[in-house]
């Protein structure tokens, strides 16, 4: 593995997981009221456009930490939605 690639990794992997603090908090109170809608839908848009990204110029460290990333955001959604929409 080449230097670049495993800094790539490294830097990927905490990209990836810096979303988890904030869905285990939304988990863990029930509730993400304080989390901004704008700023959640910002974070998904640049998530995808990375992952496009990655996909067209073929670097695994791209889209494996963009795809986390995604899939993260999708579940901190999931939960804003399920908390502060559905459960009033």
């Amino acid at each position: 593995m080449m230097f670049p690639d495993l800094i790539g990794y490294i830097a990927a992997a905490l990209t990836s997981i810096s979303a988890i603090p904030q869905l285990i908090k939304i988990y863990k109170m029930k509730s993400a009221k304080t989390l901004s809608w704008i700023f959640s839908m910002i974070m998904i848009a640049s998530a995808i456009l990375w992952l496009v990204y990655g996909i067209i110029i073929n670097k695994i460290p791209i889209i494996v930490c963009n795809f986390l990333l995604l899939c993260i955001w999708i579940g901190i959604i999931i939960l804003k939605l399920k908390y502060d929409l559905l459960v009033q």
